[in-house]
């Protein structure tokens, strides 16, 4: 492998953990520039751009630890520039007290995850044997559809049949349980 290739390589895995860091984070994100912005269409294009600035910077990004306070002050600055150029009203707060509330966002952020993950393991274990075993196979293993079909016995079509149906068991479940702990 050449030293070009071994930097591809290098630069691939840099984009897509930049990438899938940044998908994590898409609540805080999308929440704080709606703070900032009061329009959630236009929060949408600073998350765009806030996705664009890390991949950009994808080689240099901070660690696991550092990643949520880095790109919610990308967010932050992101969401205040969209609203000078576009000359909208100021923000709803002004920037010292979305300073201060940005910890609060972080750990309700946190809260939110850490309930979706505890929903999700429930409902995984409330699964029947068969859809759980195609879930499992498909994401802890990832497995292709090929392999799905394959291991299972079924047509392609079949084992994409079985996991649309597991997924939409899986968003259902979720989402009751979400709805109840709000309640």
């Amino acid at each position: 492998m050449t030293h070009a290739a071994d930097l591809s390589a290098a630069d691939a895995l840099a984009t897509e953990r930049a990438i899938r860091l940044t998908m994590a984070r898409r609540l805080e994100v999308m929440a704080l520039a709606t703070a900032i912005l009061r329009d959630a269409g236009l929060a949408e294009e600073v998350f765009q751009e806030v996705l664009l600035v890390v991949v950009r910077r994808a080689a240099d990004l901070p660690g696991d630890d550092g990643f949520a306070p880095w790109v919610r002050e990308i967010a932050r600055r992101q969401a205040l520039h969209a609203a000078r150029l576009r000359q909208r009203a100021p923000p709803c707060l002004d920037p010292a007290t979305i300073a201060d509330l940005m910890p609060v966002l972080a750990e309700a952020a946190e809260d939110w995850r850490q309930d979706r993950h505890e929903a999700l393991r429930t409902c995984l274990a409330g699964l029947g044997k068969r859809a759980r075993a195609l879930v499992e196979a498909r994401y802890r293993e990832d497995l292709t559809g090929d392999d799905l079909a394959q291991r299972l016995g079924l047509t392609l079509s079949s084992a994409y049949s079985l996991l649309s149906r597991a997924h939409r068991a899986l968003e259902d479940c979720i989402r009751r349980r979400l709805i109840r702990e709000v309640r």
